[in-house]
């Protein structure tokens, strides 16, 4: 058993990511608005920090 299916089994899977209640703004512009995030370990980390850097806000 791999440890990310042992932890899974468990219910104690890493996370990697947490964002809760995140707010942008570009001016009076409200881009952004409470926004929650949880990547658990494995769950496509590189995925969502290469379209961050790539196609920034």
């Amino acid at each position: 058993m791999t440890d990310q299916a042992a932890q899974r089994e468990t219910g104690k899977e890493e996370i990697a990511i947490l964002i809760r209640n995140m707010h942008k703004w570009y001016g009076d512009f409200h881009v952004l608005k409470d926004i929650n995030l949880t990547v658990k370990r494995g769950n496509g980390l590189s995925s969502v920090v290469r379209r961050v850097a790539v196609n920034p806000l």
